[in-house]
């Protein structure tokens, strides 16, 4: 039988060993074979499937704990309130902050979401899991595999971004600004690039950045841009390059 410890021994450190996707379905398993209420792990095992106690048993366990999804009350577990939330959502933004909570309990997950906020996963992340998180080099690829599928499943990773919580992405309900953020400067007041617009009392600098031999794009951005502003603009020109894309390519 293999126990927590040895998982850990084989893994180098605690880790899901399954996706989150696949770890709520083992919960709604649970829920609907046993219930509310309290169960041994003998019952849970009974209602994965399982007859006794097995090694596969104790691995799907342990995902759930490390997701936060069952909660141990010495020797039996019950399905925590994050649980229920992600089987018995009030809405469909309910259910994915949820999901969104699970997917940051285990410690690796936490770790490497701090760790990428804001960035793109790098192309050789099993690597990075061996040389700085922890992982063995013979798990680091499905470990890799994991914490990606988990994060596409609650959303935190979307247009190969990684976001701390739902609330950091940009989405289209970002896209109606305040309206004194769109106004245009008077035909009298015509910018050329760079130069400086007031609204309100803040100041901007608009830059026109040439497209093709017909197209310009405007650029405004405050001044002086503060380092946390640039970092949103990264993140809003991820964000168009999914929503506004044509499939006609610009041939001018």
């Amino acid at each position: 039988m293999m126990s927590d410890d040895s998982d850990r021994k084989e893994r180098g450190r605690r880790s899901p060993s399954f996706a989150l996707q696949e770890a709520v379905g083992f919960l709604a398993q649970v829920r609907q074979n046993l219930g509310e209420g309290t169960f041994s792990r003998e019952a849970i095992a009974e209602a994965l499937g399982h007859r006794g106690v097995t090694g596969a048993v104790t691995t799907k366990i342990g995902t759930l704990t490390h997701f936060g999804l069952l909660e141990r009350e010495g020797s039996v577990y019950k399905v925590s309130a994050i649980g229920k939330r992600i089987l018995h959502p009030l809405s469909d933004s309910d259910r994915m902050e949820s999901l969104a909570l699970a997917a940051r309990s285990p410690v690796l997950y936490d770790e490497l979401l701090k760790a990428f906020a804001g960035k793109s996963l790098p192309s050789m992340f099993a690597n990075a899991l061996i040389h700085n998180f922890g992982i063995l080099s013979d798990n680091a690829a499905e470990v890799a595999k994991l914490f990606r599928s988990s994060m596409e499943t609650c959303g935190l990773l979307r247009n190969g971004i990684l976001y701390t919580s739902l609330a950091e992405m940009p989405t289209s309900a970002d896209l109606h600004e305040p309206k004194a953020e769109k106004v245009r400067p008077a035909a009298t007041e015509a910018p050329t690039s760079p130069a400086e617009v007031s609204i309100s009392s803040i100041q901007y600098q608009e830059y026109a950045i040439p497209l093709s031999k017909t197209r310009t794009a405007m650029l405004r951005i405050p001044s002086p841009a503060r380092p946390q502003d640039l970092e949103r603009i990264s993140k809003w020109l991820t964000f168009f390059a999914d929503v506004l894309q044509g499939d006609d390519a610009d041939n001018d």
